[in-house]
């Protein structure tokens, strides 16, 4: 999302009740009960699920995807809860619903259900799973804000969500995340770990860094911004938030900017996505994220499967970025996987998740591009395909 020099500069000057003003410009955008803006997604969602334990203590169990980033799974061991892993569905990359139902039992205490990519998940037979099971649906709407199910807005649907500002999701800001609470029994118990947040200001080191994304986030300069010390930029993060904070005014101003330009930011991300998908349309070995109805995506990056080794994935990835094209494989693991996970005894398998680790590639749906780029760009990796 395109968000100024200017933009920052003013969110600078914003007041402190920026914060409680742009609160409730996501809660009405999203139909919800409350919501509450802190330092991150991931401390967002470590909020929420410290909230349900506290309210739940009988439950200990939380139900994730296989495939998604990692900071879900820090946030779930954060909370001292166990996390099992739970395949994805081949079709639109999501947690695969059916799965999940035969994994819910009394140990459940939530089930995150992240929108990866911009699609939502299968919210309607995930919703009846949970309320039937007793367990809380967790929406993880980071990647998806703005994104609809049978007409409403994802991150109504589960009795929380969390959302995320950081630079490369659809709603843009200078960092920062919010939970959103759709159930008002929920609000109390989410209030009290939320007191105990500390209250931050201006950082000496955030804003020039912001400033430098803003200046460099044309095409022409984006490959200086991914070379600059300390930007970290197309970097997987694995980390947590180890000092949860509520958001200060100035990025809260700056979320209240890039929620007034969300609408129509996504707009634009679909037409380009439709124009790359119909070009990508019967290329041989390129799988597309599904889309089928009710679910409306709203194209955050265009994600693909390659019917292809690592290593032939890793390659076209690389020919691609020297083109110029800005093609990035993201999550290079299952949840699983990593080194710091605490894999549960009765961990299933998920061959689909390691499917998509091998050969997912996502293409860039940027403000700055044409329908003409896209189709350049698809036409590319049909090219490094068949070459």
């Amino acid at each position: 999302m395109p968000l100024s020099v200017a933009d920052v500069v003013a969110a600078c000057r914003a007041g402190p009740s920026a914060r409680t003003e742009f609160e409730e410009a996501v809660r009405a955008y999203h139909g919800s009960q409350a919501a509450f803006a802190v330092s991150s997604g991931r401390a967002a969602l470590w909020i929420a699920l410290r909230a349900l334990k506290a309210r739940h203590p009988d439950r200990n169990r939380v139900l994730l995807p296989a495939y998604t980033c990692p900071t879900v799974g820090r946030a779930v061991l954060a909370a001292g809860l166990e996390g099992l892993c739970v395949d994805v569905s081949p079709d639109d990359f999501n947690l695969d619903a059916e799965r999940v139902e035969r994994y819910l039992s009394e140990k459940v205490l939530a089930v995150i259900a992240a929108h990866m990519f911009g699609t939502p998940c299968d919210l309607a037979r995930l919703t009846d799973a949970c309320e039937q099971a007793g367990a809380v649906l967790i929406e993880d709407a980071a990647q998806a804000c703005g994104a609809r199910f049978s007409g409403r807005t994802v991150g109504s649907f589960g009795r929380l969500a969390v959302i995320s500002l950081g630079r490369s999701k659809n709603l843009r800001g200078a960092g920062g995340g919010v939970l959103l609470v759709n159930d008002p029994d929920l609000t109390e118990a989410v209030l009290v770990p939320l007191r105990g947040l500390r209250a931050l200001r201006v950082s000496v080191f955030v804003v020039p860094k912001q400033l430098a994304v803003c200046a460099l986030s044309s095409p022409y300069a984006w490959n200086l911004a991914k070379r600059l010390p300390g930007m970290h930029i197309g970097a997987e993060d694995q980390t947590f938030d180890e000092r949860p904070s509520l958001l200060p005014p100035w990025q809260a101003g700056l979320g209240t900017v890039a929620l007034s330009r969300l609408d129509e930011c996504n707009a634009l991300r679909a037409r380009l996505g439709r124009a790359l998908e119909r070009e990508l349309a019967g290329t041989p070995g390129v799988r597309v994220q599904t889309k089928t109805p009710p679910r409306e995506s709203v194209y955050v990056r265009l994600a693909v499967r390659l019917d292809a080794t690592r290593d032939k994935r890793d390659a076209i990835e690389r020919a691609l970025q020297r083109r110029g094209i800005d093609a990035r494989a993201f999550y290079m693991r299952p949840m699983p996987e990593y080194d710091w996970w605490q894999r549960a005894p009765d961990q299933p398998p998920h061959p689909e998740a390691q499917r998509l680790v091998e050969g997912n590639l996502t293409l860039p749906l940027y403000h700055a591009m044409s329908e003409g780029d896209a189709v350049s760009i698809a036409r590319c990796l049909a090219d490094l395909l068949s070459s």
